[in-house]
């Protein structure tokens, strides 16, 4: 399923991937586990394949945990994130947790080490510095139950070009904090059946669904 998606949506693969491309800590982001890296191109990696643009080579797929709040569910789908293509990682602060916590580690097991992990302070740094920052072509979908579209009837850019940014709120207050900033976004609810049985997905597992 996963490779019928990436080729509907025209995506080219490189031997030639970044594991950070991201501010340097003054700017607010930084790659964790890589130590701080300079601004500058693109960066070789051991992550081979990654799904990339062909316009910039920076990653294609992006997810971003807005405040997350259980570390498990940051391992898991950073581990998700290397499994499918090499999808970009952006946690938004403040983040309840320590990333150094044995509990990410083991969610991640060996692979955390090599997440493509970006750390933000706030949400406006994001916005402003993020994958969709001024003059980077991008399109941003925010996940919440509430959303006006399935993610089944989303229709996801596929001209190789444009980076698809997934955002999803913690796990306690989904993307409430910056709701009043999304009136105009694209905000996708995941199919769910029974729910006068279940209220929501588990955070990482909306994730793995989106991606």
């Amino acid at each position: 399923v996963m490779s019928a998606f990436v080729a509907s949506l025209g995506f080219t693969r490189s031997r030639q991937t970044a594991r950070c491309y991201t501010a340097p800590p003054s700017e607010g982001g930084r790659c964790y586990g890589s130590g701080t890296l300079p601004r500058g191109p693109k960066l070789s990696s051991q992550n081979d394949g990654a799904i990339v643009s062909s316009e910039d080579l920076e990653p294609l797929l992006h997810v971003v945990f807005y405040r997350p709040q259980i570390h498990w569910n940051t391992g898991n789908i950073g581990r998700t994130c290397i499994g499918i293509g090499g999808a970009q990682l952006h946690l938004v602060g403040p983040i309840a947790f320590s990333l150094d916590e044995k509990q990410v580690r083991r969610a991640g097991l060996d692979y955390w080490q090599s997440v493509d992990l970006h750390l933000w302070e706030s949400w406006a740094d994001f916005e402003m510095k993020g994958p969709y920052r001024e003059g980077s072509k991008a399109e941003s979908y925010f996940f919440t139950k509430y959303g006006a579209e399935s993610l089944l009837d989303v229709r996801f850019p596929t001209d190789g070009k444009t980076k698809i940014v997934l955002v999803f709120g913690n796990e306690t207050d989904g993307l409430t904090e910056i709701e009043d900033q999304l009136e105009n976004r694209n905000k996708v609810a995941l199919p769910m059946h029974n729910q006068d049985l279940m209220r929501s997905y588990n955070l990482s597992t909306s994730a793995s669904i989106a991606l």
